[in-house]
C-alpha cells in the first residue's frame, strides 16, 4: 500500500536567494519529499500551490525558480519601501522649511503695496465701489 500523500506549507521570506537556500530545498526534496506529496509556497503574501502529481524533480525545480522570482520581487518591495519612506520625510522637510500660506483673514497693507500690486493710484475709491 502506498504511503498516504503529506502535504508540506513552506513559508519564506527571503531577500537573496543563496546556494544555502538551495542546499535546503535540495535535502528536502532528497530526504523527506515523496511523489504525490502536495506543497503550499506562502511568500510576499501569496500561496502557491506547487508540485500536485508531478515528478518529484520537476517540482523542485519549479519551486527553486519560484523563488528566485520572488527574490527579485522582495527587493523591488523594499527598494519601494524605503523611496516612500525618503518621499514622506521630503515632504515632512519642505512643510517645515517653508514659509506659512497667506489663509483667509485680515492682513494689513501699506498704500504703496496695494499701488503695486494693483497698479491703481486712488485704490479707496474703488474699494468703497466695491
Amino acid at each position: 500500500m502506498p504511503p498516504k500523500p503529506r502535504l508540506f506549507i513552506l513559508i519564506f521570506d527571503i531577500f537573496d536567494y543563496s546556494d544555502a537556500v538551495g542546499d535546503a530545498l535540495d535535502y528536502f526534496f532528497e530526504h523527506v519529499y515523496r511523489e504525490h506529496d502536495g506543497i503550499l509556497l506562502l511568500s510576499e503574501n501569496r500561496l502557491l500551490e506547487i508540485g500536485e502529481n508531478k515528478d518529484p524533480m520537476v517540482v523542485r525545480s519549479d519551486l527553486k525558480q519560484t523563488l528566485k522570482n520572488y527574490t527579485v520581487v522582495s527587493v523591488q518591495n523594499i527598494h519601494k519601501a524605503y523611496l516612500d519612506i525618503q518621499e514622506e520625510c521630503d515632504k515632512a522637510i519642505r512643510i517645515t522649511l517653508t514659509p506659512p500660506r497667506l489663509k483667509a483673514g485680515v492682513y494689513f497693507l501699506t498704500i504703496e503695496t496695494v499701488d503695486r500690486i494693483t497698479g491703481e493710484k486712488d485704490v479707496f475709491s474703488r474699494m468703497i465701489e466695491l
